[in-house]
C-alpha cells in the first residue's frame, strides 16, 4: 500500500525472523495505542532487495493508502532513531506498509482472537485418508489444540491444530446480489 525507502548502514546478519519478532515486539503496542493493528511484520530478501513490510490495518478495518504513507513515515523515523532497533537490520532496505486485505490469513492466537464470529475458510489434511480438505464457517472456537467452526447448518465443526494448512478469512460480498 505504501512504500518509504531508506537505508541503514552495514550491519551484521540476523535471522530474519528474529528482526520481525523484535519489530512485533516493539511496534504492536504503540501502533495498538493509536487505533490500529499490527497483523504481521516481514523481513525478508526479494527481487528489488531487502523488504521490511508490516502489514497494518485500523481497528475495525479499513486502512486507507495515506494512513499507510503516513504510518510507513513514522515507522522509518522510529526504527532509524533507536540504534538497537536500526543495528538489527543489514544493509538497505525498503519498507513498506500495507493492508492485509479482507482475504487476510489468520497465523497466531491474536489472529485467531480478532476472528471471533466470522467467516473463515480453512485448508487441512484430513488425517486417516490423507486427504486435503476445505471447509468454511464461522470461528468459534480456537485452543485446546482444536479450531472449531460453526457451519452454516448450525452444527460445530472441530479440526486439529496440526492437521491445519491454511486458515483465511472468508467474507461473503454482496457482488452480484440482488
Amino acid at each position: 500500500m505504501a512504500e518509504h525507502h531508506t537505508s541503514s548502514s552495514p550491519k551484521g546478519t540476523q535471522t530474519s525472523s528474529r528482526i520481525e519478532d523484535e519489530l512485533d515486539e516493539r511496534f504492536t503496542p504503540l501502533l495498538a495505542e493509536r487505533g490500529y493493528d499490527l497483523y504481521e511484520v516481514t523481513y525478508r530478501r526479494e527481487r528489488r532487495g531487502w523488504i521490511l513490510r508490516f502489514t497494518v490495518d485500523r481497528h475495525g478495518g479499513n486502512l486507507t493508502i495515506e494512513e499507510g504513507v503516513k504510518l510507513s513515515r513514522e515507522l522509518s523515523a522510529a526504527i532509524d532513531a533507536d540504534p538497537r532497533l536500526d543495528h538489527l537490520l543489514s544493509g538497505p532496505y525498503h519498507l513498506e506498509v500495507s493492508s492485509p486485505g479482507i482475504f487476510r490469513t489468520l497465523n497466531r492466537a491474536r489472529d485467531f482472537d480478532r476472528s471471533w464470529g466470522k467467516r473463515i475458510k480453512v485448508i487441512w489434511k484430513e488425517p486417516s485418508e490423507g486427504r486435503v480438505m476445505e471447509t468454511v464457517g464461522k470461528l468459534a472456537g480456537y485452543g485446546e489444540g482444536k479450531l472449531t467452526l460453526r457451519t452454516e447448518a448450525d452444527q460445530l465443526f472441530e479440526i486439529d491444530h496440526g492437521s491445519i494448512q491454511n486458515v483465511r478469512l472468508e467474507p461473503e460480498l454482496p457482488f452480484g446480489r440482488n
